[in-house]
This record gives structure tokens, C-alpha cells and sequence, in this order.
């Protein structure tokens, strides 16, 4: 500051200065003021994004008797980690309820699933556009898995979760009628096998994409797993 003013002083005094011979020149005019520019024009609104696929975290959880209320979502999270147990026996007045035939993926994580519920749910007509069944840690009866899995029940199931499942579960799917069209399958947690029913597991899931097993199952027993894969061995997960 103290420069500048100096600067402006010593300006100043040189302009008014007549030179020899000559008068002052006029002072220069003020220069305009310019103008503000102009404000941008208001952005687009963005279009809501797409829902997600089935198999993600649930949007919503309902009780089974919130059924008849509003909208059913196409996920109903009905796992123990809701604070939800569903009672023995009560499994026919849950899946009659007619708004079921919208949802395509429901969480029973945690549950008891024995071999009269597992049959309930498969050859339930509410639910046969049901895709995903999560059955983890769930306390599921020998036997269950093959009731769940005969045909015709859900005939639109492609994902199934059974890890932590406490049954025998390998050799049930092996023999499945819909172990052909599961696309991900999930066994952590699970009892390994045998040799011959890795094999025969591997080879009955003709559309796996996803096979999800524990790492410490016998090395042979994965070995045979692969071999039964055959071309969809890359779909294995050891983790």
C-alpha cells in the first residue's frame, strides 16, 4: 500500500507538470462500468436409477400376517435376525397368503426348516416365481433340501444359500430335480462330503455360476468337485 501510494503520488505530480513550452493535458474520462455476466440456466433434473437385482439387501421387512397390508416388496426378509421365529405348524396360513406370488427372494436365515415346511414351501403356488432362498444357519431337517428342491416345486428358483446349514446337504442337492437350473449356490459352512458326492454335485449343476464352498474340505474332495464341474470348474469359490 505505502508503494502504490507513493507510485500514484509521483504520477500524480508528473502529469500536472507543464512541460516546457506546453499546458497541462485534460484528465482522461472515467472508464464504464462492465457488465456482470450472465447466470448459467438451471441443470436437468436426473432421472431416478434403476432398482437393484434380487439378492441384495432386503428394502423392506414385513411380518408374515403384514402381508395383506399395502405393497408386498419383491424381498420379505423373514430371518432370525429380524427378531421374527416362525412356529412350528404355522407354514400353510403364511405361504396361502395370495400376495406372495410378487416376491422373488425371501431370507429364512436362521429358521427351523423341517422336512414338512420344506415341502410347504416348495409346492406352494404363491410361490413359484420365487428365485433366491436363503436358508443360512438355519436349522434344516435331513431331507429337507430334497423336499425344497423336488419338482415341480419353485420351478423359478436359481439361488440358493445353505451355508451354515447343519444337515447333509451335498448329496440331497446332487439328487435334486432343480439342482440343474441353480445358477449360485452357497455351501460354507456345510459338512464336506464325500469323493463321489462332490463328483456327483459337480456334475448335476449344469448352470452353476457361482459355487461357494468351505477351504478346509478335503483336498480330494475339491479335486473331485472340479472334475464333476468339468468346463464350469471356474465358477468354484474356496473361500
Amino acid at each position: 500500500m505505502r508503494t502504490a501510494a507513493l507510485a500514484a503520488l509521483f504520477h500524480m505530480g508528473f502529469a500536472t507538470e507543464s512541460p516546457p513550452g506546453g499546458t497541462a493535458g485534460s484528465a482522461g474520462t472515467a472508464g464504464s462500468v462492465g457488465t456482470l455476466p450472465s447466470a448459467g440456466s438451471a441443470g436437468s433434473t436426473g432421472t431416478a436409477g434403476t432398482v437393484g437385482t434380487v439378492g441384495q439387501v432386503p428394502w423392506r421387512v414385513l411380518s408374515p400376517a403384514q402381508l395383506g397390508v399395502g405393497v408386498v416388496p419383491m424381498w420379505l426378509d423373514w430371518s432370525r435376525d429380524t427378531g421374527l421365529v416362525v412356529p412350528k405348524g404355522s407354514w400353510p396360513s403364511i405361504v396361502a397368503q395370495p400376495g406372495l406370488v410378487v416376491v422373488a427372494g425371501l431370507d429364512l436365515q436362521g429358521q427351523a426348516i423341517d422336512t414338512d415346511a420344506a415341502r410347504i414351501l416348495a409346492t406352494a403356488t404363491p410361490l413359484a416365481g420365487l428365485q433366491v432362498l436363503r436358508l443360512g444357519h438355519a436349522s434344516i431337517a435331513d431331507g429337507a433340501v430334497s423336499s425344497l428342491l423336488t419338482a415341480p416345486g419353485l420351478p423359478a428358483l436359481v439361488v440358493l444359500d445353505l451355508s451354515g446349514a447343519d444337515a447333509d446337504v451335498v448329496a440331497d442337492i446332487a439328487l435334486a430335480d432343480r439342482a440343474p437350473h441353480l445358477r449360485e449356490l452357497d455351501l460354507r459352512g456345510t459338512r464336506a462330503p464325500t469323493h463321489d458326492e462332490a463328483r456327483a454335485l459337480g456334475e448335476r449343476l449344469r448352470s452353476i455360476e457361482a459355487l461357494w464352498v468351505d477351504p478346509d474340505w478335503p483336498t480330494s474332495v475339491l479335486d473331485a468337485l472340479r472334475t464333476g464341474l468339468g468346463d464350469r470348474a471356474s465358477a468354484l469359490q474356496v473361500e
